[in-house]
């Protein structure tokens, strides 16, 4: 959740202060540090979640719209739409991933203590 939402904040940094080069820079390195956190705790989190037999087909169905999503952010930088508009998307993007990671922290919980109370049942 964390990482999303200091995603969030690097996005944020243009919209607060400046577009100058030292902010949007500044920015982009806080990103991709993020990027580097997020991609080594999703294996992770893969391992977790999805069944081994089925990672590579579950993966490979979220490379679609993942594709669409960086055609589109290619195309909104590309056009005429203000910087502003571009990076305030982002920044509802990365909130959006904040709350769906939530969401999914909270089901697990309240899973696995589910079934611990089952478990206690059971004995």
């Amino acid at each position: 959740i964390g990482v999303y939402l200091l995603s969030a904040l690097a996005m944020s940094l243009p919209l607060l202060w400046s577009f100058e080069f030292g902010v949007i820079f500044g920015s982009f390195l806080l990103l991709e540090s993020m990027v580097g956190v997020f991609n080594a705790s999703s294996g992770t989190l893969r391992s977790v979640f999805y069944l081994e037999s089925h990672q590579s087909s579950i993966i490979s169905v979220f490379r679609i719209p993942l594709n669409l999503l960086v055609v589109s952010g290619t195309l909104l930088t590309s056009s005429d739409i203000n910087n502003q508009v571009v990076f305030a998307v982002l920044v509802g993007l990365h909130l959006l991933a904040a709350t769906l990671q939530l969401c999914l922290y909270i089901y697990v919980r309240n899973d696995r203590a589910r079934l611990a109370c089952l478990h206690l049942k059971i004995e």
